[in-house]
């Protein structure tokens, strides 16, 4: 991953980072050593619970978190677009949206399996 990240050039905002056996895939770069690692965050064990017995890939999103960024990053960079910005997330019911998760089992087998954790009422 990291191979392939820097090959894209500076341009890529991209960035991969190990930690134990775990590969990262983000827009920033995480601390040595993660003050809440995954292995103790409950949302992440109830979407990663094993669905398919050996998976090929499976990717975790953050939901929560990422509309966190999303927002630092918008004051930061267009606080202009913080009103139209509120007015996309909150029409899109992107609050309610926590964590996502999809599984991918070998081509020979295809299995495909999807996690999303909402809140028990939606807008």
């Amino acid at each position: 991953m990291t191979q392939l990240i820097s090959q894209m050039g500076p341009t890529c905002p991209g960035r991969c980072q190990v930690f134990g056996s775990l590969p990262v895939v983000s827009t920033f770069n995480y601390a040595d050593h993660p003050s809440a690692p995954l292995s103790e965050n409950n949302r992440f064990q109830d979407a990663m619970a094993p669905q398919i017995s050996d998976p090929v890939a499976a990717l975790y999103g953050d939901v929560t978190a990422l509309l966190q960024t999303v927002d630092v990053l918008v004051y930061q960079l267009a606080p202009q677009g913080q009103q139209i910005w509120r007015e996309i997330r909150d029409s899109l019911g992107l609050d309610g949206f926590q964590t996502v998760m999809k599984e991918l089992s070998s081509p020979s087998q295809f299995r495909s399996v999807s996690y999303v954790d909402l809140p028990q009422t939606m807008p």
